[in-house]
């Protein structure tokens, strides 16, 4: 960049460059304010001390076929409960390619990607050969992709020790997927879930979940701890929210690798520019500043992508520690034989359900409340047999 005349030491003018960048073609009419996505974490309620509380997020897929996706769940709470993980070790490796050498001794390099797959749209023909093209993103309206198998010159193997989330993917939409993992970001406070339908050599292709399915079944369900919540507290829930602001944590993509229900805002990026070395009235170096004072400024207009919440819905959940008792079948908050009676009304006369629910699970047979119950609440109470269960879930 070379200052011109006009631009002088005692009298400073700012110059305005407007820069448009054209780096996405519009989303293509035909989705507009149509509903692509709805991703919906599951409501909760669960007892005090819970363990393997399962939370399942839900997906409601109306138009394209999602191949794999990323989603980021964290907690508005953390001290009502948290993600169940395990510390294991997982292998990164990294691929460098040399651009200096001293002798056989690599002095400087960079980073490689194996394989870079890039987007190109024709913006001259000769028939049906394309004589001249452009790189466009992934997501816009390209007519041919190339592949480029990239050398390196060597690789960087690193272990990492990370908290690997637990989940349940059996009668799930990713259940037989090929990748499937979790990793918690801030130990157990967060969820980071990543999944593949298909990874290479791609045999048997997995299909994905395709265009029609809703949230009947779920996505994935997650696994968390519950924390042993006193009766007297009164702060009993916490909000499960997927992260959508931050899209290097929240893509669902489509077989073609292009993400969907994506939007581009307008922004202005302004930078500042100091000369450093004036030769007359022009400018020979200058070095980038941060705000002024400077002698010239660019602003560049571009796009800049986000989550079209106007397409893809996202709805945090809840999950409630409920203060009632295992065992305490009629609500009375004790323990008793009013509970038997309350179960044998419930399971043979067609009497009210326990509420919540798993209170009568007193077996921990993970079912609704049956006269498996009823004999072991009564061996509870006058025989000695062990407690009820403590939540819904039981070790």
């Amino acid at each position: 960049m070379i200052f011109n005349g006009s631009l002088r030491r005692e009298i400073p003018t700012i110059a305005f460059v407007i820069v448009v960048s054209l780096v996405l073609l519009a989303i293509p009419s035909s989705y507009a304010q149509q509903p692509e996505l709805s991703i919906t974490v599951g409501d909760t309620t669960t007892a005090p001390g819970a363990q393997n509380t399962v939370i399942s997020v839900y997906l409601d897929n109306y138009q394209d076929t999602v191949v794999a996706f990323n989603l980021w769940l964290k907690l508005s709470n953390p001290e009502i409960m948290e993600f169940k993980t395990d510390i294991d070790s997982v292998i990164d490796t990294t691929h460098w390619g040399c651009i200096e050498w001293d002798g056989e001794v690599c002095v400087d390099s960079i980073f490689v990607i194996p394989f870079d797959t890039s987007y190109w749209s024709c913006i001259e023909w000769e028939g049906e050969v394309c004589v001249d093209s452009t790189p466009v993103f992934p997501s816009s309206d390209w007519d041919f992709m190339h592949v480029d198998i990239n050398e390196w010159d060597f690789r960087h193997i690193d272990t990492n020790e990370v908290n690997v989330g637990n989940y349940d993917t059996t009668g799930t939409l990713v259940s037989g997927w090929e990748n499937v993992n979790a990793v918690s970001l801030g130990n157990g406070y967060d969820i980071n879930i990543a999944c593949f339908a298909n990874m290479p050599p791609y045999d048997p292709y997995i299909p994905g979940v395709l265009p029609g399915v809703h949230g009947d079944i779920p996505l994935i369900k997650i696994l968390a701890d519950v924390e042993d919540i006193p009766d007297s507290a009164t702060l009993r829930s916490v909000i499960i929210m997927p992260e959508y602001l931050s899209l290097s944590h929240f893509s669902f993509s489509r077989p073609n690798g292009t993400s969907i229900g994506i939007t581009y805002d307008t922004i202005l990026d302004t930078n500042y520019f100091l000369c450093t070395q004036w030769s007359g009235d022009s400018c020979m170096n200058w070095e980038h500043v941060s705000m002024p004072p400077a002698d010239s400024v660019e602003i560049v207009e571009a796009l800049r992508p986000r989550v079209d919440t106007e397409t893809v819905f996202i709805n945090n959940g809840l999950l409630t520690v409920s203060g009632a008792i295992c065992g305490d079948a009629d609500g009375s908050e004790n323990v008793s034989i009013g509970d038997v009676n309350f179960l044998v009304d419930y399971c043979f006369l067609g009497g009210p359900a326990p509420d919540p629910l798993w209170v009568g699970d007193v077996d921990c047979s993970g079912g609704g409340p049956s006269i498996g119950d009823v004999n072991f609440l009564l061996s509870y109470l006058f025989l000695g047999g062990p407690e009820p269960c403590s939540g819904p879930e039981c070790d």
